[in-house]
């Protein structure tokens, strides 16, 4: 589990401020691919005129701050470049990250559990999870499934509190799920209603990936591919167990991967 202490950083701009990088995010990837200079973003962006040199430069940077969206370098404001092929299966840093829900409806329903565990050169390097109160009763049939009652949220974080703990943690990590875009879909709507932003770390699917290397399974499911991969399970439908489990079988596919081999 991560701790209070490990949670360093001061993230900027997450929130309303972070809505004025929007138009500058939309020219990058519309109209200006090679950059934009430190004047043409206070100009435009800040709506400032007459800074010039250093000064603007500065003024642009710090209007920036760290948002995951761009690379500041040499006055040149440019859009950070996802990783694709051996680059991003050479990261130096995955999340495998799995969360439980009230329903399937990421505009309807809510996240009640969220758990993820960092891979860092093939091993499992940490992990944080946590329960979430998700404001709402969960039903008996979702009890049913992933064993998470009313009585055991009733006194955890909201979404709001966990949020920013999930994304210290999760850093520039690459995002790995089984079924990403289940996953994705209700942290995009947990992350645009607090910060008005979605994810932007790059993603990997392991569920996809599983059938791109082993066409041959009969089953995709994360419950599956582990029985395949013989990885055990502490307890299927909880959030740190299948978290760990989505790492173990990413560590799996990555050595794959690596060694050209498609053991089908």
């Amino acid at each position: 589990m991560i701790t209070e202490e490990e949670i360093s950083k001061n993230r900027k701009n997450l929130g309303k401020e972070k809505r004025s990088l929007d138009p500058l995010y939309n020219i990058l990837k519309a109209e200006r691919q090679d950059g934009v200079g430190a004047e043409f973003i206070l100009e435009s962006i800040m709506k400032m005129k007459g800074a010039k040199g250093a000064l603007a430069i500065k003024l642009a940077e710090t209007h920036i701050g760290d948002d995951p969206r761009f690379i500041f370098a040499d006055g040149v404001c440019k859009l950070k470049q996802a990783p694709r092929g051996a680059e991003l299966f050479n990261a130096p840093s995955y999340c495998a990250v799995d969360i439980e829900t009230t329903g399937l409806s990421a505009k309807n329903d809510a996240i009640i559990e969220i758990a993820a565990v960092r891979v860092c050169d093939g091993l499992i390097a940490g992990s944080f999870s946590s329960l979430v109160n998700p404001g709402v009763s969960i039903s008996e049939e979702i009890t049913k499934i992933n064993g998470i009652t009313n009585e055991m949220v009733e006194n955890a974080p909201f979404i709001e509190d966990v949020m920013p703990k999930f994304l210290d943690f999760l850093s520039d990590s690459v995002f790995v799920a089984h079924n990403s875009p289940f996953d994705l879909a209700f942290i995009n709507e947990a992350l645009q209603r607090q910060y008005y932003q979605k994810m932007v770390n790059p993603i990997i699917c392991t569920l996809k990936l599983s059938k791109m290397i082993y066409p041959s399974f009969d089953s995709h499911s994360l419950g599956s591919v582990t029985k395949k991969m013989k990885i055990g399970m502490t307890s299927h439908h909880r959030a740190l167990s299948d978290a760990e489990a989505c790492a173990r079988i990413l560590i799996n596919l990555l050595k794959t991967i690596k060694s050209g081999a498609n053991k089908n």
